[in-house]
């Protein structure tokens, strides 16, 4: 915590640098938290908002630290940060906040600097995005998100689809397994090799999950129109009053966490598939009780597209490593400004909110987790999925493409150069821009290039001629 003499010294330097700038203001009071002080400044009858936001960076400069300025509903706020050394990160907020909440999936994202805790209901969220630069507290705040749920809803209730492709991150949820709040597909000959894919890794496991997870949320809506039901939350209340005839099952809720979606967005030959999957359990799974949270270091506008912002209003945004960035996640910069560890800012479509997320270390983690009893150590299966349809070979992507005559010699040039664009093409085969870009579109299906990064050169996937042989074009 910040001493009474940093406090007034703060004070003086702010209250001198709105003078160096002739801003007149008729109070000032300071609030202090964990990482940060929000100064509220009332600002005298006839002066503009725009005034004090538009020296935001001049405040920096003249602070010697980054500064944010917002709005507040009585004020202007100035949000000062604190130095390394006075900072406080917060633990685990106590769970009895979730034992008086009536939510259906209440999840926990946090404090803000008034000590109010911020939680939200997941069923009325749809899905959330956490993103931010690497090391900022997103698998952090995936963990107290779990922790949160698990020590509040018993396994019958809810279970967790999990994706890991770093391999590293979430390994810890293994044991949730054993206590029955994982879903698995229905492919493994026994426990043991069901235990040790619980957690998707791969890019070929997390596809077929996915599909799986599709096919599950497909067979949830015609269950729901055979009985004539709106929505999950009415067939749970028919189901547990002996109203639901039939056989059909009991469906709990399913939560789809992805630690590092980019990962599977941005495969080269998978990653378009997995995008669909994403959208389409986005778009669809509200209704039927499947809520996703996923998480990416790589706020970019190839993995967080349009398309995915407008399926997860809800958002999480950790420090960036730029403005740009902040704007691709929230759509208003502010994130570059944040102190890290856990400091993040949250926005459900509407004003936003900074939080502090709490803290949960791997050995609270693992004691939260080892605090259920052991279940049946029966999963919740998902329908059964062909893997053979959904890993394209080659000649398969061949045939869906119907590829282009000049293919092999694009191929051949590309390999060369050790370049790849649709200019290049043009200058080097006489093409037009558009069989051009249609012949790049190919190579990219055929694994030859990667997918396209922004302003950033494709990556050639094949180093030589030979490597070109194995490949029928």
């Amino acid at each position: 915590m910040q001493s009474k003499t940093d406090l007034e010294k703060e004070l003086t330097a702010l209250t001198k640098c709105l003078q160096q700038y002739k801003l007149s203001f008729e109070g000032i009071s300071c609030i202090t938290g964990p990482t940060y002080n929000l100064y509220k400044i009332i600002p005298k009858p006839g002066d503009k908002v725009s005034k004090f936001k538009n020296l935001q960076e001049d405040f920096s400069v003249s602070l010697g630290t980054a500064v944010r300025v917002i709005t507040l509903s009585d004020s202007i706020g100035i949000e000062i940060p604190h130095n390394k050394e006075a900072r406080d990160i917060i633990k685990y907020i106590d769970l009895n906040i979730l034992e008086s909440d009536n939510s259906n999936l209440p999840v926990i994202l946090g404090s803000t600097i008034y000590g109010e805790t911020v939680c939200e209901d997941l069923t009325n969220m749809s899905h959330l995005l956490l993103a931010g630069a690497t090391k900022q507290g997103k698998t952090n705040s995936i963990r107290s998100i779990i922790a949160g749920l698990i020590q509040r809803i018993p396994a019958q209730e809810v279970k967790f689809a999990l994706f890991d492709t770093k391999g590293y991150e979430l390994q810890e949820c293994s044991s949730l397994f054993s206590r029955d709040y994982l879903v698995m597909e229905p492919k493994y000959s026994s426990k043991e090799g069901e235990e040790n894919h619980c957690i998707s890794t791969t890019v070929e496991e997390a596809s077929s999950k996915l599909s799986a997870i599709c096919m599950e949320l497909e067979s949830r809506y015609e269950t729901l129109s055979k009985h004539k039901l709106r929505n999950i939350e009415t067939y749970q209340r028919e189901y547990k009053a002996y109203k639901i005839t039939g056989g059909s099952p009991y469906m709990p809720y399913i939560v789809v966490i992805i630690d590092e979606v980019a990962n599977l967005v941005l495969n080269h030959k998978l990653g378009k598939e997995i995008l669909s999957k994403i959208v389409r359990i986005a778009a669809k799974g509200r209704c039927v009780g499947i809520h996703m949270i996923i998480s990416t270091q790589r706020p970019s506008f190839d993995v967080i597209s349009g398309i995915i912002k407008a399926n997860f209003p809800s958002r999480l945004a950790f420090r960036t490593s730029s403005r740009v960035d902040s704007i691709t996640i929230l759509d208003c910069p502010g994130a570059e400004k944040l102190t890290g560890n856990g400091d993040a800012l949250y926005s459900a479509g509407y004003d936003l909110c900074r939080v502090q997320t709490p803290l949960l270390g791997n050995k609270d983690f693992k004691q939260i987790i080892e605090s259920k009893p052991k279940g049946t150590g029966v999963p919740y299966y998902l329908p059964f999925v062909d893997n053979e349809l959904l890993v394209p070979d080659v000649e398969s992507s061949k045939n869906k493409i119907d590829a282009d005559p000049m293919i092999e010699d694009a191929a051949k040039v590309v390999i060369l150069l050790q370049k790849a664009s649709t200019s290049l093409l043009q200058q080097r085969l006489g093409l037009g821009f558009a069989r051009a870009s249609r012949i790049m579109d190919q190579l990219e299906e055929l694994g030859i290039v990667g997918r396209k990064d922004g302003r950033k050169p494709r990556e050639i996937l094949v180093s030589n001629i030979s490597e070109l042989k194995k490949i029928k074009l």
